[in-house]
């Protein structure tokens, strides 16, 4: 069990999954496994889809997915501004795909910092 999993048990993190429900965006492929997730920390909570390839035939946990909405929080903020991301993760800055995903991340990111409240920093030092 990794740190952020036992994190997510004793803070009880708890996650409610749907099956499809979701569009699989452009650029993953068509067998990918789409879920419709909702967190639920402290009183408040976050609903988000959420994506796995084809290869992960499992459901995913609340660590799977708080891993990655905190790793993606993190980048689109510490990133100075849309060229600094796309140097970052080697996107083309005339990308519109690029510049989808990052305001995407934009809007996301403090949805997310407000679910973790103070506790978000606590989360994102925990491995996965």
């Amino acid at each position: 069990m990794t740190s952020l999993e036992r994190l997510c048990a004793k803070r009880k993190v708890r996650i409610e999954l749907q099956y499809g429900g979701v569009e699989i965006p452009e650029g993953w492929a068509r067998d990918s496994h789409p879920w419709k997730v909702t967190l639920r920390y402290q009183g408040r909570q976050l609903t988000v889809p959420f994506f796995m390839g084809s290869a992960l035939d499992r459901e995913p946990t609340a660590a799977d997915v708080l891993s990655c909405l905190v790793s993606d929080a993190n980048a689109v903020e510490q990133a100075r501004d849309f060229e600094d991301f796309c140097h970052d993760f080697g996107y083309d800055t005339d990308s519109r795909k690029a510049e989808k995903i990052y305001r995407q991340l934009e809007t996301q990111a403090p949805k997310v910092r407000r679910f973790l409240g103070d506790d978000f920093e606590t989360f994102a030092e925990a491995e996965h």
